[in-house]
């Protein structure tokens, strides 16, 4: 009794594997070809992030490039479900891409907290979408997305989400529907980071003065800062060398410089709170006013002060000819100062 209970056992799962497998082929033979949605990469600019927006018409599908007229792809209904919403300042949703030119004839762009829409209807007769059959993904842009930020907002992780019910693409009539229920459209989501803003600055300053003479070295200090609140990635700062004046020596106390006429210094990052500085020697050229101007910038984060990004040193330069000469009495002393130090030393 024992055994035939075990066999019925081994019998049940068997079974029940046989028809979760069959189950499995069925849903795999039912699941077509289908057009994908897809959010792109947020691209970040001072304080606002611009998102974009694909579709790609895939062939075999009910709406596409490959069917009828009359079954195209000529209106879209795209949700996105944004979150968190609080540092978001403001959100706008509008074409872009392939349907920029277009003319539709209905175009909404209804919001709420933590989400917005677009909804474009074209008539395929004169503004078909032109849309690449089967292109790469993520296909061709239709639209975007961008947010603004407040200037005091701190680093912040969006999730961007489209809605799998309200998200639809339709025909012009609106009688042939791609939706994710339907099995004949996928979305694919996205996310961002934006980078809380950063106040770089730039003091230049002459060093060795008051007097400078021509064909002489002249020094000078560059201080970078980050007065954050942010960190400040891939900070650059540039100084055109004026004319006249040939570079020695660029030396950063973090990243690297290069160029000789324009030096560029790529100092990496800085926290908030951080300095950098950059030691400048350069030989002096003609006699006059000399001013140098050093120029600070970081990226992709915005800097919610700009007076402070640049920096000049002026100088004024003097003949070769002004540098001051010792008198004959002078040298005499001299002379006679160094003769005693050489006897000092064979006496000893």
């Amino acid at each position: 009794m024992l055994r035939l209970g075990r066999l019925l056992v081994v019998a049940l799962v068997v079974a029940c594997s046989m028809v979760t497998a069959a189950a499995q082929r069925i849903a795999a033979q039912a699941v077509g070809p289908m057009d994908v949605v897809t959010i792109g990469a947020g691209v970040q600019t001072g304080f606002t992030v611009d998102v974009p927006v694909y579709i790609r018409d895939t062939s075999g599908t009910p709406l596409g490039l490959d069917q009828p007229p009359g079954s195209r792809i000529q209106s879209y209904s795209l949700k996105v479900d944004y979150s968190p919403a609080a540092p978001i300042q403001s959100v706008t949703f509008s074409r872009a891409g392939i349907t920029q030119p277009l003319t539709p004839t209905f175009e909404s762009s209804p919001s709420a907290a933590g989400s917005i829409s677009l909804l474009d209807v074209f008539q395929e007769s004169t503004n078909l979408i032109p849309f690449t059959l089967d292109a790469a993904a993520p296909g061709n842009q239709v639209a975007h997305l961008v947010f603004t930020f407040a200037p005091t907002a701190s680093i912040a992780t969006i999730s961007l989400t489209l809605d799998s019910t309200l998200t639809q693409l339709a025909d012009q009539a609106g009688t042939t529907s791609e939706t994710v229920t339907l099995g004949t459209l996928a979305l694919v989501n996205s996310q961002f980071t934006f980078l809380a803003s950063a106040d770089v600055g730039i003091t230049k300053t002459a060093l060795g003065g008051p007097n400078y003479f021509a064909m002489q070295s002249a020094s000078y200090n560059l201080a970078v800062t980050n007065s954050g609140p942010g960190a400040a990635n891939a900070v650059v700062v540039t100084d055109a060398l004026p004319a006249g004046a040939m570079l020695i020596s660029a030396t950063p106390s973090q990243g690297t410089c290069s160029g000789t006429t324009t030096v560029t210094c790529s100092l990496g990052t800085m926290n908030n709170g951080g300095s950098a500085t950059i030691a400048l020697q350069v030989t002096l050229g003609a006699a006059g006013p000399l001013s140098n101007t050093a120029t600070v910038s970081a990226a992709p984060q915005p800097d919610p002060n700009s007076a402070n990004n640049s920096s000049t040193a002026s100088i004024t330069v003097q003949a070769a000819s002004a540098i001051p000469a010792l008198s004959p009495f002078l040298l005499l002393i001299l002379a006679l100062s160094i003769a005693a130090v050489g006897i000092m030393r064979i006496l000893r």
